[in-house]
This record gives structure tokens, sequence and C-alpha cells, in this order.
């Protein structure tokens, strides 16, 4: 089988380009290299030693001949034979080191998002949460952008709902998120057509089912989505 070949160009600029495509939490320069090559649109990248992140291009950066090293901030210009977009594109769904597909989570590198659908028994908001917890999961699922919403709410069956992570505060009757015991007001929802509609029948918890979110009673029995936070 022949090699494809690749070659990064470190490229030395002063400040980070700001007309990056897309900006993706890594943990090393090798897997900052690995989601540009992956991506048959990707000319360059930049990792982030501080953050740590990986910033993707889809245009060469040109070097500042003022500039100096500075290994906190390493940008690289790709270069690739033809045969390395078919070849990556076999190893986009790549396990993250972090990701347990032991345990039955799956990696999605477009999203960095790894998750886990409990599809085989319904169970009320607080068992969904706790389980999520306990084998390692960080917690229910949060889908706060249209490109998870649009991915997670086509593995759920129609008829069917999963249970996501957000519930309506007791007191503002506001929509939050839990960090702790701190709550965060949700920035994102995409609620279904004619919903949240209970607010005064107790339905103070969220799930998802084909046509968006809705919200619903947290004694409901529903499969639910867990997602570990990277």
């Amino acid at each position: 089988m022949a090699a494809a070949k690749i070659v990064l160009d470190l490229v030395l600029i002063t400040t980070l380009p700001t007309n990056y495509t897309k900006a993706i939490k890594v943990g090393s320069v090798l897997d900052c290299a690995l989601e540009c090559i992956r991506k048959p649109r990707c000319d360059a990248m930049a990792f982030s030693a501080p953050l740590p992140m990986c910033f993707l291009y889809q245009q060469s950066i040109q070097e500042d001949p003022s500039a100096t090293s500075n290994m906190d901030l390493l940008l690289y210009n790709l270069k690739r034979g033809t045969e390395c977009n078919e070849v990556f594109a076999r190893s986009r769904k790549s396990r993250n080191p972090v990701c347990n597909v032991k345990k039955g989570y799956n990696y999605e590198p477009d999203m960095d998002v790894c998750y886990k659908y409990h599809s085989s028994e319904k169970v009320k908001h607080a068992a969904a949460k706790n389980t999520c917890i306990n084998e390692g999961g960080s917690n229910l699922l949060k889908v706060d952008s249209d490109k998870k919403q649009d991915f997670f709410k086509k593995l759920v069956p129609s008829g069917s709902f999963a249970y996501i992570q957000g519930d309506r505060h007791d007191t503002t009757g506001e929509w939050v998120y839990w960090e702790e015991t701190t709550a965060v007001v949700m920035s994102y929802n995409n609620w279904a057509a004619g919903q949240p509609n209970g607010a005064h029948r107790g339905q103070d918890c969220i799930s998802i089912d084909p046509t968006g979110q809705h919200d619903a009673s947290c004694l409901f029995t529903n499969y639910f989505f867990c997602e570990k936070y990277m």
C-alpha cells in the first residue's frame, strides 16, 4: 500500500490569525495535526499550548519575517498528497483517549463530543443523571448548538423522547444548567413547535425527540443521553 505524504511547515508569526474556521480543545500538537489532516479543506493549523486549543484554517498562513520562535503558539502550513484525503476520511470517527468506548461511549470529532445514548431502558430524570455520573460520564448531554441538536435528535426514534441536560429553576423559572451547586442560565434553546408548554404542570426537565426540545416532567420515564466533558 502506498504511503500518504504529509508535510507540516512551521510558520513563525507574531499573533494568532483570527480567520480560523474551527477551534477545538485538544491534548497535544499531534492531536491538532490529526484534526487538520482529517479535514480535506484544512490548509493550516495553530496549536496554543496554554489553553490547549487547536485552530484550523482553510488557507495557508503567510510567515511574518519579524517574528521569533514562540513555543506557546505553534502554527503550521499543511501540505499533503491528494491521496491523503481518502486515507484520512476513513478515520473520521477516530477514538479520543478521554472517551471511554469500552463503556459504550462514542466520539464525534466534528463536535468534539463524547456521548452515550441509553436506549434500552426508560428511567426518570434523576436516575438518568445519576447513571451518567456513576458510569464516568460527566452529566446528561448538553445540547448547546444547532449542530448538536440536529445530530442528536435524529438518533431518537419517532414517538420516543430522551432526557438531556437542563431544568427549570424553581425560583426564577429560567432554564438552567447546574455547575456544582451553581445555576447557569442556558444561552441556547431550540424548542419544538409549541414548547415549552408545561410551566404550570410540573414539566421542569428537558427531553429531545426528532422535532426538537420539549419541557417534560422529571418523573416521566425516558431514554437519555450522557456526555463526558473533555
